[in-house]
């Protein structure tokens, strides 16, 4: 079977869902639509995360005020990438969901790849640096 025929047909598919989930969750969610965008934020996260190990791309979504230390450290030792969203405290249900759902997903390939929490073992590592 062509390779490149399966990433073509797995890349329209992954649209026409991501489209329809959009066209679905705008049109009839009015009423609640925290729900809805928390539950398509879900999706995306999974389906996109999917998507980027299929590529071997490993990556991790962070938001907030600051980067994160282990940033560099995760670069380094596991060649993973971190994915800084300056947003400050305005970060919507839909963005907090799909960074989640994302993250997990990453975290569980991750765990399989190298048997460690990678983000942990991370976090260790630059808090030993900066041990006082």
């Amino acid at each position: 079977m062509d390779l490149s025929l399966s990433k073509t047909l797995w890349t329209r598919t992954s649209l026409v869902l991501i489209a329809g989930l959009l066209f679905v969750g705008y049109t009839f969610g009015a009423p609640r639509e925290t729900a809805i965008e928390e539950k398509m934020g879900v999706w995306i996260g999974v389906i996109t995360s999917r998507w980027d190990l299929a590529r071997g791309h490993y990556n991790f979504i962070e938001y907030g005020i600051a980067v994160p230390n282990y940033t560099a450290a995760i670069k380094k030792r596991h060649n993973v990438d971190v994915t800084f969203d300056d947003r400050g405290c305005i970060v919507t249900s839909y963005e907090r969901s799909y960074a989640r759902a994302y993250n997990d997903v990453m975290k569980r390939a991750l765990y399989a790849r190298y048997g460690v929490d990678v983000v942990e073992e991370a976090e260790q590592e630059e808090y030993k640096r900066f041990k006082p």
